[in-house]
């Protein structure tokens, strides 16, 4: 999968929504557009969306908190770059690895695998 989709992949897990453009007429009959935005889980408009795949810090901001509660996220350095290992720590005691050349990269490809197993 590559990073763009893998990015949008991510933020519709979290709760990132698409709007297309629309189009409106007024009471003055006057037609306005208005463009296409995401909208952030906040509220917040926005023309991009964060860009998971190469930020860790955005990583933890919007998607780690939307990982079950009893889990934990373990990043680490490897020789040939890093993994990422999600353990729940439920009954099931679950987890996922992943690895990649970057920490971000590791992240959202283990929280991938996590999206996909809970299908």
């Amino acid at each position: 999968m590559e990073n763009q989709e893998l990015n949008t992949k991510l933020a519709k897990w979290r709760g990132f929504t698409w709007h297309d453009y629309q189009v409106f007429e007024s009471e003055y009959k006057d037609t306005r557009i208005d463009d296409p935005y995401w909208e952030y889980p906040n509220g917040r408009k926005c023309k991009a969306l964060p860009d998971f795949v190469h930020s860790a810090d955005l990583c933890f901001k919007w998607l780690v908190p939307n990982i079950d509660r009893f889990s934990e996220v373990q990043l680490i350095k490897t020789g040939k770059g890093w993994a990422c290992r999600i353990v729940l720590k439920t009954t099931t005691g679950h987890s996922w690895y992943q690895r990649a050349d970057t920490p971000a990269l590791a992240l959202c490809k283990a929280i991938e695998s996590l999206i996909n197993a809970s299908k």
